[in-house]
């Protein structure tokens, strides 16, 4: 069976769809949970306002160091899928060579 070659050229981008997708699902919880205890944390004065999602500000905001590491990484790589999903290069990828997919994607989240 030969694969047609648009599937051919839409597979990379369909692959990264569904890793992304997959990465953001999984750590959305935990990312989001990180930015409820710093919030929380900084108006009860524990953090300053201007702290960043770090494991320092977390353990700092009382969660203990693995869990502050655990949430820590949970941030990193939800924003960094949010951010490579909008990439211009991976926006470009998409058309008539997996436009469905990207589109599967975004309702995903």
């Amino acid at each position: 069976m030969r694969i047609p070659e648009p599937l051919l050229q839409a597979l990379p981008l369909v692959l990264l769809c569904t890793q992304l997708a997959a990465a953001r699902e999984a750590g959305a919880k935990e990312a989001r949970n990180a930015e409820e205890v710093l919030t929380k944390a900084k108006k009860e004065g524990k953090v300053k306002a201007e702290q960043p999602v770090t494991v320092e500000s977390l353990t700092d905001a009382g969660m203990n160091r693995d869990e502050a590491e655990k949430a820590n990484t949970a941030w990193n790589v939800y924003n960094a899928a949010k951010v490579q999903a909008q990439s211009a290069d991976v926006l470009n990828g998409f058309g008539n060579n997996g436009g469905e997919e990207f589109l599967s994607f975004l309702q995903r989240g």
